[in-house]
């Protein structure tokens, strides 16, 4: 749940970044603004979602009849110890943001094209 909730920041900035090129890039078309803000709100979703991904995925690879978690804090220590403190919630993070610009601006342009198709 920790990192579904910064859900809010993708779809968010994904308002105000839409409502930004309306209104200060008239030549821009629909499809055009749908892309480059699902793009840029994609990437503020990852910069503030990253370090619960990266304790979510802990967790999920963790043994389930033996688990060495018993809370998400034990988790977190866990990534900070073991994986070299602060940078442990960061290791990934550059292919991940990489990828995620083009695939969640096509994603969001085409998810936008459909809705105004129907």
């Amino acid at each position: 749940m920790i990192f579904r909730t910064n859900f809010i920041v993708w779809w968010g900035s994904y308002e105000l970044i839409t409502n930004w090129f309306t209104e200060n890039c008239p030549k821009m078309s629909t499809a055009s603004i749908n892309f480059w803000a699902g793009g840029l709100s994609a990437t503020c979703f990852w910069i503030t979602a990253y370090p619960a991904d990266v304790v979510k995925n802990v967790i999920m690879i963790d043994d389930v009849k033996n688990p060495k978690f018993k809370s998400y804090g034990d988790a977190v220590r866990y990534v900070y110890r073991e994986k070299g403190g602060l940078r442990g919630f960061t290791k990934g993070f550059v292919p991940s943001i990489l990828r995620s610009f083009p695939a969640n601006a096509a994603a969001l342009a085409a998810f936008e094209a459909v809705l105004r198709l129907f």
